[in-house]
């Protein structure tokens, strides 16, 4: 059994090494999927796309943290808000546009050149973004190719630039956003590593949760300590997703984030937590009686549905429908 001081000690953390390719070889798998996909690419063809936008709190001066919009990170690995990023079909160079802020901000944060943001991402180029205009001129695109489309969960729309001066070229919102998200939904040997890293800390952190759970606590201090053994071992302090905490009757409200009851003698706790790093998300959710022994009725409830999912497991393979 851990003691309070095991829970609280700080470990180094030992998160796998990026590979400085990594990105450069998503957007390559890209460029050469886009170009089967089109056929005839046509000279100076542009896909351009648009990080998240700066969201300050209230009327203040303090902004939420940045959470960049998931494909621009995907091709970028670029973490600065407001930034606009291009890559060239025909040779796939990738330039990234980036806030120009004045030089006062330094004082209260930090603030990278161009050039700095391009060696540490590994680009092609890097400007400010009020030079993307010129940029786009010069480029003579024969189509630009915008990152346009809606989800089909949140029915929610992607960011892509609307500047007005792209009126003037061929423009194209079609093709990018089935083509990304296709390519998104089968990993690279790179980014299964990152998610078996992130799976197996979510599942450490849900098992320590387990081990110091009992009657008497506020459902958010399990989220607490979830969160915690998860910025121990990672490094990272976003979750994937807002923590589900719950037990007793609040197990069967499915989003459950209120995470404010006690939780009493002999109720079941449903845990739905998951870690984040380095942009890749877990989902883990797991039921347990709080007491450390089920009751019949809730080990026959629990047996049943622990047998399902063994079902659902042998029979998940390559070609199967998942609907």
């Amino acid at each position: 059994m851990e003691s309070h001081r095991d829970i609280l000690e700080l470990l180094p953390v030992k998160a796998p090494q990026i590979p400085a390719d990594f990105h450069n070889k998503l957007r390559k798998r890209f460029v050469d999927a886009l170009k089967e996909k089109v056929g005839t690419v046509l000279p100076g063809s542009l896909c351009l796309f648009k990080g998240i936008p700066v969201v300050h709190k209230n009327y203040d001066d303090v902004d939420y943290k940045v959470e960049q919009e998931s494909t621009f990170w995907y091709l970028f690995g670029v973490q600065q808000a407001d930034c606009y990023a291009s890559i060239e079909v025909e040779t796939g160079k990738a330039v990234l546009f980036i806030p120009k802020l004045d030089e006062a901000y330094k004082m209260w944060m930090t603030i990278f050149s161009p050039e700095e943001l391009k060696e540490k991402h590994h680009l092609d180029e890097a400007y400010y973004a009020d030079e993307l205009e010129q940029y786009i001129e010069r480029s003579k695109p024969g189509k630009i190719y915008l990152f346009a489309g809606k989800d089909s969960d949140s029915d929610l729309e992607t960011l892509y630039p609307t500047f007005s001066y792209l009126s003037k070229y061929d423009v194209d919102k079609t093709e990018l956003f089935p083509l990304i998200s296709n390519l998104r939904a089968i990993k690279t040997a790179d980014e299964i590593a990152i998610m078996r890293y992130v799976c197996r800390i979510t599942s450490e952190a849900h098992k320590r949760v387990m081990r110091h759970s009992k009657p008497g606590l506020l459902q958010i201090q399990l989220h607490g300590l979830f969160t915690f053994d998860h910025t121990n071992k990672s490094g990272s302090d976003v979750l994937a997703f807002n923590s589900i905490c719950s037990s007793g009757r609040d197990c069967a409200t499915l989003h459950y984030i209120d995470n404010d009851k006690i939780i009493e003698p002999g109720q079941i706790i449903l845990n739905d937590m998951g870690g984040r790093w380095y942009g890749y998300c877990a989902d883990q959710a797991i039921t347990f009686p709080v007491d450390g022994k089920y009751t019949e009725r809730q080990l026959h409830v629990y047996e049943a549905v622990r047998e399902a999912q063994a079902e659902v497991i042998k029979v998940m393979k390559e070609g199967v429908d998942w609907t």
